[in-house]
């Protein structure tokens, strides 16, 4: 379970911090969703869930053809991209989500399985803010809105740093 999770905790940060190198931002991307797609595969197999890993792997698929063709942010190509790439982005955060839930149920400890259930919801809440801001400032762009979208993805980023410290906490707490 440990291997799972460490795998899990590289792959996300994988994404979450977009590596860059030589304008391979996204064929990283599609590596980390891959990996994120192993883990859940595996974590499926050894505690016999059914966590989604067609997620990832459509995240995988879209984030290769998008570094394939280096689609331009602005147009309207890469807005749809963007949109449909952070909703999938979104969906497998939750399945992570899912995972981590599993495992705090399966030790029983009511701390655990509350402060998953908490950063799922404001993880939700502050993704759907955040997602809307950010539409609204492709479709209307104006500094207010701007400002507010950016605040939001700080914020979005800080709750996706504290999935990963969660998982962390679950792998320290693995034995082996």
């Amino acid at each position: 379970m440990k291997k799972i999770l460490t795998t899990l905790i590289i792959s996300y940060i994988v994404i979450l911090f977009d590596i860059e190198l030589n304008g391979f931002d996204l064929l990283f991307d599609s590596v980390g969703y891959g990996f994120i797609a192993y883990s859940l595969y595996q974590y499926n197999q050894a505690e016999f869930t059914d966590l989604r890993i067609v997620l990832p792997i459509v995240g995988a698929v879209i984030a290769f053809i998008d570094a394939l063709f280096f689609y331009n942010s602005t147009d309207i190509l890469g807005s749809l991209s963007w949109s449909v790439m952070s909703i999938i982005h979104f969906l497998v955060v939750l399945e992570i989500l899912k995972l981590l839930h599993s495992r705090a149920k399966s030790y029983q400890y009511q701390d655990l399985i509350n402060g998953v259930e908490n950063l799922r919801r404001s993880y939700q809440l502050i993704f759907g803010v955040s997602f809307g801001l950010n539409v609204f400032v492709l479709l209307l762009p104006n500094i207010v809105t701007g400002l507010a979208a950016l605040v939001f993805i700080v914020l979005l980023i800080i709750a996706e740093v504290r999935i990963i410290f969660r998982i962390n906490k679950f792998r320290t707490l693995e034995v082996a």
